[in-house]
């Protein structure tokens, strides 16, 4: 008791099942080594964590939990700048891109 449909509009629909299905595992694929490499980064930046906070606190005339802060905020304030530029060059690269 099968749907009866015409055999061009099988393959039709049939072509469009996988090309959903391709682009679906390219994202799948895509969002998954975006994920890795987060989490990459974040091992990385653990692992500088002491390093970079204990270099801050020398260099800071605060100690203890101040110089924590002081540090944190200059730390906070590289990082933007570096996202900031590094979003600049992905939005540039995409318009050459097109």
């Amino acid at each position: 008791m099968g749907l009866k449909m015409p055999r061009k509009k099988k393959r039709t629909i049939t072509r469009q099942i996988s090309k959903t299905a391709l682009e679906f595992e390219k994202e799948f694929m895509l969002s998954l080594k975006t994920a890795l490499m987060a989490a990459f980064g974040f091992l990385v930046a653990l692992s500088w964590r002491d390093v970079i906070t204990s270099y801050f606190e020398s260099l800071s005339f605060y100690s203890g939990p101040w110089g924590k802060l002081v540090g944190a905020l200059i730390v906070t304030f590289l990082a933007a700048i570096v996202i900031f530029i590094l979003t600049k060059t992905i939005k540039r690269d995409k318009k050459k891109k097109k």
